[in-house]
């Protein structure tokens, strides 16, 4: 017989807890027929995951569940015949469908690291799965933006209806959505001024993410500090680049790998430099913003503000605890964007404009494919008219 005369600790929301504690709404106890007591049964609301991703990306995505307190479920992967050896590296059981997940499965987080093809040119009973998930309040996160072109954006399929699918998928980590970057907005806000120009890093490993994952992040970021450029001018290394080997990016960000560096001009005067990567060997966030206030340089474990004369206006860096801490940035950074995902607490946050940072995107491949700047309100243009 169940009983709930021993109602166990129940977390406060007061304070968020660390990311691997685990936390019990209440312990429930066993009542034996003579009325002994029995063992406790504790309730876990660590969130349910079921996850899709390829062998290569396994291990990553065990760590980032210890550090984002998931409890995984199932997983699956896009290759052919190899989901039951992610399960088995993962221990968990084998997905074999991601509809069935985001469909009928038990959970709370379906996690996209390599979503493949799935949803690839607006296929409708994908874009169903994902709002028959959003109603049943799974949320659904990926490592990939979704859609993945201006063109499949500006399709009826993705935006042409209430709810939008478009609106159900959270891309993690957005690089302004990071733990440093929020912290210098909050704490900074328009004090720094009008940014006057500012160069940006986004870096990684094939497991993190696509180049064209680092994209995106990059370009949500100029777009939300300095707001749409006028031109990209930009250049595309492929990863098995050599001496008279000149590799042209394809139209989508879906599979895209190697490195690309873009100059953005704006119509006023200002500026600003990317360099992505999903070849770098290490993850690195970073931006530096030069404005009349000085330079105010952001990384993945703070920030500095010097002023003009040079001397330190402001600084954050990470407490001791996470100084101390030797897990991969990279898994830090998506962990972080789980756990704030599935905390019912956290406000809604603001999604990414994803029809101008797509045409921004695709301004720099078409850039790096003509060898001449190219403008994201042509992108536009084209996609209204398609």
């Amino acid at each position: 017989r169940l009983s709930s005369n021993c109602i166990g600790p129940i977390a406060p929301r007061l304070t968020r807890p660390a990311p691997c504690d685990t936390m019990y709404a209440a312990v429930w106890c066993w009542s034996m027929s003579d009325g002994s007591p029995g063992q406790p049964i504790e309730t876990s609301t660590r969130p349910r995951a079921v996850v899709w991703c390829t062998p290569d990306q396994a291990p990553l995505v065990g760590d980032v569940a210890q550090a984002a307190g998931l409890d995984l479920l199932a997983a699956g992967s896009h290759e052919k015949g190899r989901g039951g050896e992610v399960a088995k590296t993962l221990g968990v059981e084998h997905a074999t469908a991601v509809r069935a997940a985001l469909t009928t499965t038990a959970c709370d987080l379906v996690w996209l690291a390599s979503p493949g093809s799935f949803a690839a040119d607006a296929a409708e009973p994908d874009l169903a799965a994902l709002l028959t998930a959003r109603t049943r309040g799974v949320r659904i996160a990926t490592l990939e933006p979704m859609p993945a072109t201006a063109f499949e954006l500006a399709g009826t399929s993705w935006t042409g209806r209430t709810p939008a699918p478009a609106a159900a998928v959270r891309f993690v980590p957005l690089t302004r959505r990071a733990a440093s970057f929020r912290e210098a907005w909050e704490l900074i806000g328009d004090t720094f001024g009008r940014t006057h120009t500012m160069s940006v890093e986004c870096l990684g490993r094939p497991e993190h993410g696509s180049l064209g994952a680092r994209l995106f992040a990059a370009m949500d970021l100029v777009l939300s500090v300095m707001g749409e450029p006028e031109l990209i001018d930009a250049g595309y290394t492929g990863p098995a680049a050599g001496a008279g080997l000149h590799a042209l990016p394809g139209e989508t960000l879906r599979g895209l790998s190697g490195h690309l560096t873009a100059n953005l001009r704006f119509a006023d005067g200002r500026a600003a430099v990317l360099l992505c990567s999903d070849r770098a060997g290490v993850w690195e966030t970073s931006a530096t913003l030069l404005s009349p206030a000085g330079r105010l340089r952001i990384h993945d474990s703070g920030f500095v503000w010097t002023g003009p004369d040079g001397a330190l206006t402001d600084a954050h860096q990470a407490d001791a605890k996470n100084k101390s801490d030797d897990t991969d940035p990279g898994t830090r950074a998506i962990a972080e964007s789980l756990r704030r995902l599935c905390d019912p607490a956290m406000p809604p946050e603001s999604s990414p404009d994803h029809g101008v940072v797509l045409a921004m995107s695709q301004a720099a491949l078409l850039s790096a494919r003509t060898g001449q700047p190219e403008s994201p309100a042509t992108i536009q243009r084209l996609v209204a008219g398609a």
